[in-house]
């Protein structure tokens, strides 16, 4: 007998929940029609708001692509020519490998950016795992920048056999083939930019001999100061 009368507390506990729950998504669901109603017929008292809210809302595709950005932006098809796999250079990680020939001039691949305006994000991604993987963007090489798809996975070489091109106006990067590209070869870039540029780096897991950052028995925090002042030196003198 007191099993039974526990069951069916139980029971009429559950219906009750129940039923307050229909109960809230009916008071949601009317809140939601009373406000479209609001936008669509607004009282005098509210007009300004609900025309603040109208400005907030996109009428067409067209608001859409202005609101987002997106207007100048074309379509990006995925590579069918490339893939990922271990890179043949010592400590590179992974590296991106021609499926098929890539004959001399032709696009390898359209990569979509994402741009971070704030100049601080640099200093951000420099204690990320992202230290390796960003681009300096902009007129003046002001913010880091993402590159998506593969564009973040191609290795550095003084001997590339592709280079890249900053496509801002659209927000992309486009990698061009030096010369053939034979199947299976690893696809590398000058990170510099100019194929022919060999400066230092000085980017850190880049061997020395290719332009990265030599072994120090000082931390990273220190070698930068250093390095810092040297420059801050050389303007100096100039």
């Amino acid at each position: 007998m007191p099993g039974q009368l526990l069951t069916s507390r139980i029971r009429e506990g559950r219906k009750a929940e129940a039923a307050a729950g229909r109960k809230r998504t009916q008071v949601h669901q009317r809140k939601a029609e009373e406000r479209v109603v609001l936008l669509l017929h607004p009282v005098p008292k509210q007009r300004a708001h609900v025309q603040r809210r109208r400005q907030l809302l996109p009428a067409s595709e067209e608001a859409l692509s202005l609101r987002y950005n997106t207007s100048h932006m074309t379509r990006i098809d995925a590579p069918a020519s490339l893939y990922i796999a271990p890179s043949l250079m010592p400590n590179a990680g992974r590296g991106v490998f021609a499926k098929e020939r890539i004959p001399e001039g032709a696009v390898i691949e359209r990569c979509p950016v994402v741009a971070l305006h704030d100049p601080k994000e640099r200093k951000r991604l420099r204690k990320t795992g992202l230290v390796n993987y960003y681009f300096l963007w902009g007129d003046k090489r002001e913010f880091p920048a993402i590159c998506l798809g593969w564009g973040s996975i191609y290795n550095h070489s003084f001997t590339p056999n592709a280079r890249y091109e900053k496509v801002m106006d659209e927000g992309r990067m486009d990698f061009y083939a030096l010369r053939d590209i034979e199947p299976g070869e690893e696809i590398t870039v000058n990170y510099n930019g100019a194929p022919n540029d060999t400066r230092p780096l000085l980017i850190p897991g880049i061997p020395v001999e290719e332009g990265g950052m030599p072994q120090s028995k000082y931390p990273r925090v220190i070698e930068g100061i250093v390095r810092r002042l040297k420059l801050l030196w050389k303007r100096f003198e100039t």
